[in-house]
């Protein structure tokens, strides 16, 4: 593994920084906001469930991502192309807050009404529920 290992202390563990870290640092991505998401509510899946629940959350991640250059005008991206469609997004959305459990309250899906140009959107929230802020935010035009 080609990277750094920080040793802080004697008695201390070890903490390394992969490549691929050190790679989004440089890039200016910071610490990625899957990590950051899957950090936050890791704890609402049981161990069988993690792979699923990880998996649907990098769709909506990807979608985020994705769109947010479309943030201040949804509207253009009407003709883009992404990684996953509409359907994808609200699969995986579902899949998140059914293995969430008793924490599906921390989920929350919003159909936006449609403006002038019949644009429709679905929003996806999950919330920090210490916060009360959204861990993640997507809006998908249909």
């Amino acid at each position: 593994m080609t990277g750094i290992a920080l040793n802080p202390g004697y008695f201390s563990n070890t903490s390394e920084i992969s490549q691929a870290e050190i790679q989004n640092l440089h890039n200016g991505a910071g610490y990625g906001c899957l990590e950051k998401t899957w950090d936050s509510i890791k704890d609402w899946f049981c161990g069988t469930d993690k792979a699923e629940a990880k998996a649907a959350l990098n769709t909506l991640i990807t979608m985020s991502n994705e769109l947010k250059p479309y943030e201040n005008d949804i509207e253009k991206s009407r003709n883009q192309s992404f990684s996953f469609s509409a359907t994808e997004v609200k699969t995986a959305f579902d899949t998140l807050k059914r293995l969430a459990g008793a924490n599906d309250i921390n989920f929350r899906h919003d159909k936006l009404d449609a403006d002038v140009n019949n644009s429709a959107a679905d929003c996806y929230i999950i919330t920090d529920p210490k916060e009360q802020t959204p861990l993640a935010e997507i809006v998908y035009i249909i």
